[in-house]
């Protein structure tokens, strides 16, 4: 289903916006609403890139460049890009951390796991401009879905193979395993894709902003390593006030290490508009790089360039529900 834009008074944004500031007006129901924690276990800030975040696209245009679209704060490709209807989290040197570690993916809040699907190949790859291959096996991600007590549902996709730790209709408690971080399915190289849903399967982004809404769904928006806290509701976090629902702070540069860089995606793109020479010789190039460095000690920091994605699908009226194959 495409998200919903701003129009009348009836339109389901503005209503949504309108419900939103309601509840942070009355005093003690804020704090009903399901508030999420950063879906995954990084305490050291070592394993995900901290630039950029690829969040949902606000301006979802059917048939348009991978690079048209906007995020949360209104900001363009690395932030989103077109039709995606999530939040990526980009694992730093990709293929290289997810063969030398298992990275944790916990759930966001307390739920009940709604689908579970292991078992498919977990290496897929793509570059900028290209359709992401899975070598073969069918394009299908190991994935988790769980619902929460007030109807809101959470996705957890690309998941390594074998290593989906939940079953359906099991109970779990916020932070508990679901996974480990894998490139199953339409991805391109191994993230973490969280998305979340309300009750209609409408897709909602859980940044506040000027472009969603100004109530956040995380329980610290802005946290440690420049990504959401991972503390669940209730969990006070020092010297900050989680459930208030933060605005999101300018982000910067636009990739880890500063300036600019190619554009990044966690999902899958499929081929749109040709990219400019410059760019996709830096995928190739980048490319090469994450298949052939390996790493045995802590992670080095290093530059988002280093990880370069492809693009997704082509665009179209959004689903209701999303196939495994997201």
């Amino acid at each position: 289903m495409r998200l919903a834009r701003a129009g009348g008074v009836g339109h389901p944004l503005v209503m949504r916006r309108a419900y939103a500031l309601l509840l942070l007006a009355l005093p003690g129901v804020a704090g009903a609403q399901t508030r999420f924690r950063f879906p995954a276990d990084d305490p050291t800030g070592d394993y995900f890139l901290r630039k950029p975040i690829v969040g949902v696209d606000h301006d979802p245009t059917p048939g348009a460049p991978s690079t048209q679209c906007t995020n949360y704060a209104g900001q363009p490709l690395p932030y989103c890009y077109n039709d995606h209807e999530g939040t990526d989290f980009l694992l730093r040197l990709g293929f290289s951390t997810m063969d030398n570690y298992d990275v944790r993916v916990v759930a966001a809040a307390d739920g009940e796991v709604s689908a579970a699907h292991d078992g498919e190949y977990d290496r897929c790859h793509g570059a900028i401009g290209s359709v992401v291959s899975c070598d073969g096996h069918p394009n299908v991600a190991n994935s988790v879905t769980l619902r929460h007590a007030d109807g809101l549902v959470t996705k957890y996709w690309h998941l390594k193979k074998g290593s989906v730790a939940v079953a359906v209709g099991q109970k779990v408690a916020c932070g508990a395993l679901l996974g480990f971080v894998g490139s199953s399915g339409e991805s391109s190289t191994p993230h973490l894709h969280f998305g979340v849903e309300d009750k209609a399967g409408a897709t909602i982004d859980p940044y506040a902003g000027p472009k969603s809404q100004p109530l956040s769904y995380w329980t610290l928006q802005a946290g440690p390593f420049e990504r959401p806290g991972d503390r669940c509701a209730g969990v006070p976090y020092p010297d900050a006030r989680p459930e208030a629902g933060i605005v999101p702070r300018d982000s910067g540069p636009a990739v880890e290490g500063g300036g600019g860089g190619p554009a990044a995606a966690g999902c899958s793109l499929a081929p749109g508009p040709a990219s400019p020479p410059g760019v996709l010789a830096l995928a190739l190039l980048a490319l090469l790089l994450i298949r052939s460095r390996r790493v045995a000690g802590p992670l080095p920091r290093v530059p988002a360039a280093a990880l370069v994605v492809s693009a997704r699908r082509s665009g179209g009226a959004r689903r209701r529900s999303r196939s495994s194959r997201r």
